[in-house]
């Protein structure tokens, strides 16, 4: 929440998504140990939610829409998500 918020501020979104929408997710980590994709596509899902991105984390990837996963390999000195919403 600490980095969603601050980014919707500079963007001034105001409105969250109330429809299905399209979802990509591109994923660094830190370190070799294995992920749960699953669990951090659900993770994910409740915090976009809980930061108004959506009114229900049901539209991500929901009817007609697609989900993308993407693990994008290690990157030690920058782990991390990038979430693409369209």
């Amino acid at each position: 929440m600490a980095e969603i918020r601050p980014q919707l501020q500079k963007q001034s979104f105001s409105n969250s998504f109330a429809l299905p929408v399209d979802v990509e997710i591109n994923y660094w980590t830190g370190d070799r140990r294995r992920r749960d994709a699953p669990g951090i596509i659900d993770a994910l899902w409740h915090l976009l939610e809980k930061c108004g991105v959506v009114s229900d984390d049901a539209h991500l990837g929901g009817f007609e829409r697609s989900i993308v996963y993407k693990n994008c390999g290690l990157d030690k000195a920058n782990p991390r998500v990038e979430i693409t919403i369209a």
